[in-house]
């Protein structure tokens, strides 16, 4: 159990109830954060990150222990030795067996990269979109679009909504099912 706590990929934490002091951290905490486990241990979130950061990622720690349940926080924003990154955290109270907060469990996701991304290919597709040239995307399988750019819906006078139970093929009367897939 030490050994996949240490060196699962998921950022996690485990803090006590009382203080909110952090207990332990895994090797991926500690790569985000850029500090040792040894340096986080008995710190809280006031020892370790800025004055807005410590106050909501506290505030969020009270509320598990409130709520008496998972608290799920999509996006948090973490000033890191990185630059600034974005963690998805899910933050879990454990109880005792008299119902007494003993502890709590942090499991974050570094989603940096995912959010960059999805900001790319919504620029790019902002870009498609606006186009008057055609972009259609179809099913390789079916041939039954899956998205087509304003360009289409302008120049070929079709509703998205028509369009999207039609063939590849069905638009171009020089095309049979047959003939199209050669052209691929």
């Amino acid at each position: 159990l030490d050994t996949i706590f240490k060196n699962i990929p998921n950022i996690i934490f485990l803090k006590d109830a009382k203080e909110l002091n952090f207990i332990r951290i895994n090797s991926a905490c500690e790569k985000l954060i850029g500090y040792s486990n040894k340096k986080v241990i008995g710190k809280n979130a006031y020892d370790l990150f800025t004055k807005e950061e410590a106050d909501f990622f506290t505030q969020k720690d009270k509320l598990a222990f409130e709520t008496k349940q998972l608290i799920d926080i999509p996006e948090e924003s973490l000033n890191t030795p990185q630059g600034i990154r974005i963690v998805h955290t899910k933050k879990v109270p454990i109880f005792d067996k008299d119902g007494e907060p003993k502890y709590l469990l942090g499991i974050s996701d570094d989603i940096t990269d995912i959010k960059k991304a999805r900001e790319k290919e919504r620029t790019l597709l902002d870009l498609i979109d606006s186009s008057s040239n055609e972009f259609y995307v179809f099913n390789s399988s079916t041939f039954l679009f899956t998205y087509v750019n304003k360009g289409v819906l302008n120049n070929l006078q079709y509703t998205f909504e028509e369009l999207k139970h039609m063939h590849a093929y069905d638009i171009k009367n020089e095309y049979t099912e047959e003939s199209f897939k050669k052209t691929l």
